[in-house]
């Protein structure tokens, strides 16, 4: 279950900086500054859960 919970948070984040890219690229500060915020939780997320399956 944890792994599944990994593979979600790695495929958000993989959308997120995608999508923050094409934003930045237009000039759209405040897209990418939110999407910036929601990389910081899903990351720290990732790496909660890795920690978890690791021991």
């Amino acid at each position: 279950m944890v792994q599944d919970l990994v593979e979600d948070h790695e495929e958000a984040v993989r959308k997120m900086r995608e999508i923050g890219t094409k934003a930045d690229e237009k000039g759209d500060l405040v897209t990418a500054d939110m999407l910036t915020d929601r990389l910081t939780f899903h990351e720290k997320a990732l790496w909660m859960l890795r920690a978890l399956i690791a021991d």
